[in-house]
């Protein structure tokens, strides 16, 4: 199955997207985000379907600076974990590529002076969800 990622934050636009919304705190951002794309009836619409004038969501980057990857299989001890100060979501499946954190690294194994790729925040600043 193909998703889309921005190149810019890390946002993963799926078709039927609004699963990305459970278990988020009420009022986070992702969650507040995900809603405004269900409500204006976003979420159900292919990605090549979108408008051309269409941005992410959370960095509002343009809809060409979004890039073609194939869903992989979550392993059942992967965690996503969420900053709190800024709603970014750590997904060991996406990794942090820009800066060079492979995919598949578990968010225990990120180095103690990773940040936020958003925001900045210390790892500290994330919880799991």
């Amino acid at each position: 199955m193909k998703e889309w990622r921005c190149k810019k934050c890390g946002h993963v636009y799926e078709n039927m997207d609004t699963h990305i919304r459970d278990g988020l705190p009420n009022g986070s951002m992702l969650a507040t985000i995900d809603m405004l794309d269900t409500e204006e009836g976003l979420d159900d619409i292919p990605f090549e379907e979108l408008p051309t004038d269409w941005v992410c969501p959370v960095c509002q980057a343009s809809k060409d600076e979004f890039e073609a990857i194939e869903k992989e299989k979550k392993a059942p001890e992967s965690e996503k974990w969420l900053c709190n100060p800024c709603g970014y979501v750590y997904d060991p499946n996406i990794g942090d590529t820009d800066h060079d954190i492979p995919i598949g690294t578990e968010f225990n194994d990120l180095p103690d002076t990773w940040v936020c790729p958003l925001c900045g925040a210390p790892k500290e600043d994330f919880s799991v969800i």
